[in-house]
């Protein structure tokens, strides 16, 4: 697995750029040469299970979520890591906390609050919208859906709902409207695709795709 970059994005503007121990400013940048330390996206529970504090019920995508990142300089990362007993889950979970409550009290202002919550949502969708509709896979899987025999693949109805069900109850920022009619337009175009797809489509058990008889004319 890997760190999600709205999970990146979350983590650095919630910890303000700074070692939630010792408060120093880091970069993000590894090529930046100067005395600004390297910001480093430590894990509190292990990615790993044999890791410092890597016992745990967590998945490896939850390891790698934002609720178990904390933002540390290079050398409050290697004396965690070197003593856990010293700062167990709990207490790297407690200085966390108490860290992102000092950057939104001496920090923080509403506008940048409101900045960050607009760029999580806008950030989410996108996300949602690469991953449910596959749009790396563009071409590729709506082709099969124009071929002769149009197919669809078997997780797409169900991808393609979940994305839309998640647009419909997102909650607007409305700082970039064209932005969000056209992920509301992709939501309510590939829904409604989805539906009238589906009337004609049974399921194939040699492929295990979505078939359906040609039931479109091309233009």
């Amino acid at each position: 697995m890997t760190i999600r970059e709205q999970d990146i994005k979350l983590l650095w503007g919630r910890s303000a750029n700074r070692c939630a121990i010792c408060r120093c400013e880091l970069s993000h940048d590894k090529l930046q040469v100067g005395a600004i330390p390297l910001g480093e996206q430590a894990h509190i529970v292990a990615q790993v299970s044999d890791g410092p504090r890597g016992t745990s019920i967590l998945t490896a995508a939850e390891r790698d979520s934002y609720a178990n990142l904390i933002l540390l300089c290079p050398t409050d990362h290697t004396i965690v890591d070197r003593d856990p007993a010293r700062y167990p889950v709990e207490k790297l979970h407690q200085i966390k906390s108490d860290h992102e409550i000092w950057v939104s009290h001496s920090l923080s202002s509403n506008g940048s609050i409101e900045r960050e919550a607009a760029d999580l949502v806008y950030t989410t969708l996108i996300d949602g919208a690469v991953e449910s509709c596959e749009l790396l896979a563009w071409r590729a899987w709506t082709s099969l859906a124009l071929a002769p025999i149009p197919e669809w693949p078997r997780d797409a109805p169900d991808r393609i709902f979940g994305f839309a069900q998640k647009v419909l109850r997102a909650a607007w920022p409305g700082k970039f409207e064209e932005l969000e009619r056209a992920i509301q337009t992709l939501a309510v175009v590939l829904n409604h695709a989805k539906e009238v797809f589906m009337e004609h489509a049974h399921m194939d058990p040699d492929s295990g795709r979505y078939e359906a008889d040609r039931f479109y004319r091309m233009v």
